[in-house]
């Protein structure tokens, strides 16, 4: 595989990519869905600026796409079979694109893995909800949440969310709330003095939050009280949980 990894790396030199623009070529290609380009730049260790003189050419020359959502920009490859339409100045470029053609169906095996779907689990309970929590506490040190205040009598599943403080202390995590502006939710706000979090609130006339929603990395966990026992989903996936986030970074921009 990694015979046939420089082989493909060396064709689409010789295509005249760059070294940069393969490398930023082949991590889209692997990709499940469009990536952003902080992501993209956080991922490759590249600077924005250079980073994006690098996708700008890939677009010249049609081997990747691009859509924008808001103010954010994604890439992606939508066809590996775009690269045969290189205009190359290399004389031997029939004898490239030949080559190409042989290494295409590997690529396209690459390009395959977007037809992955997101990574799905289910957890019931307090204790398997709560080892959810810190599952998808792992994927960032910022998680985003936003959640209603839920009856305190409910003793067990707050104990749980103190351990859950403590643990992303020891972690070096931070929580940012968004949750209602009722008497308890004034109150959790006032004890962030207390924890890794900042809190925002939102009129309880407009905002329910009947589950609880935590996004972070490529992960958006969904948590339900209505039953019996506590249960969650646990979805993986970059593009959702980018989607979210967004959702999320509108609201609390607006909050101030």
């Amino acid at each position: 595989m990694k015979i046939l990894q420089n082989e493909i790396i060396g064709t689409l030199v010789e295509l005249g990519l760059s070294e940069s623009e393969v490398e930023v070529y082949l991590y889209l290609i692997s990709k499940p869905s469009p990536v952003s380009t902080s992501i993209i730049a956080e991922d490759l260790k590249y600077d924005l600026l250079q980073l994006k003189n690098v996708l700008n050419l890939l677009l010249e020359l049609k081997v990747i796409s691009q859509s924008i959502r808001g103010k954010v920009e994604y890439y992606y490859v939508s066809s590996a079979s775009n690269l045969l339409k290189i205009k190359s100045y290399s004389r031997s470029f029939t004898e490239m694109q030949k080559k190409l053609e042989e290494l295409l169906p590997y690529m396209q095996l690459m390009y395959s893995r977007k037809e992955t779907k997101p990574a799905v689990r289910n957890f019931i309970g307090t204790e398997n909800v709560f080892e959810a929590i810190k599952m998808l506490a792992e994927k960032s040190n910022i998680i985003s949440t936003c959640f209603g205040i839920y009856d305190e009598e409910d003793a067990e599943w707050y104990g749980k969310w103190n351990e859950y403080f403590e643990y992303l202390n020891g972690k070096s995590k931070f929580l940012r709330v968004i949750t209602v502006d009722n008497e308890e939710g004034i109150a959790y706000k006032f004890r962030d003095q207390f924890y890794p979090r900042e809190t925002k609130l939102v009129p309880s006339s407009e905002h329910q939050f009947l589950v609880e929603k935590h996004v972070a990395g490529d992960g958006i966990l969904y948590i339900s009280f209505r039953g019996l026992e506590p249960t969650a989903m646990l979805i993986e996936n970059r593009e959702m949980a980018e989607t979210e986030l967004e959702q999320f970074e509108l609201l609390w921009g607006n909050l101030g």
